[in-house]
């Protein structure tokens, strides 16, 4: 059998009550991105960087959320970590200054997209995982990002939640 994700639901539904996690308001559009070792200089990591940057292209266009039905969504918030693996034989991390550079101006493109639409965006990231995951998996709005984390919380949302995509898979 799979991953029962109901009683991840359950599980996450409790834990946000009994910690009083911070959740997203009603109105609030939250988008995860997977964001750290992906800005590397391999060709396998451009590639993904290429798909990353069209696929967030893809939230702004005409038939998308933001232009579609600007008077549902009042607040935007972004739920990342900047994430560098390691190297399992050698245990060092794939983080460079160049890497997290790209990253900062990454999200500072994507800032500037999102104030032009008369935004403002606000960012999430917090050393406990636990903490970002039952924001995300309580919000009304979700746009999925590229990792499996992503579509783990999505399996774990209510049933009104609206789901997008817009991953690079």
């Amino acid at each position: 059998a799979g991953p029962d994700f109901e009683l991840l639901k359950k599980i996450i539904h409790e834990h946000t009550i009994e910690h009083k996690c911070k959740i997203p308001e009603e109105n609030e559009l939250v988008i995860h991105l997977r964001l750290g070792d992906i800005f590397q200089k391999s060709k396998y990591e451009k590639l993904r960087v290429k798909r990353l940057k069209k696929s967030v292209d893809r939230l702004f266009r005409k038939d998308n959320i933001l232009n579609s039905n600007p008077e549902m969504i009042k607040k935007i918030t972004i739920v990342t970590a900047l994430h560098y693996g390691a190297n399992e034989v050698n245990g060092k991390h794939f983080y460079t200054k160049h890497s997290y550079n790209q990253n900062l101006s990454f999200l500072s493109n994507f800032e500037e997209r999102i104030n032009a639409r008369g935004f403002e965006l606000n960012l999430i990231s917090n050393e406990n995982t636990d903490l970002d995951l039952c924001y995300m998996a309580n919000s009304k709005y979700f746009v999925k990002g590229c990792s499996n984390f992503s579509h783990i919380i999505a399996k774990c949302m209510s049933d009104d939640a609206q789901i997008m995509n817009y991953t690079y898979r």
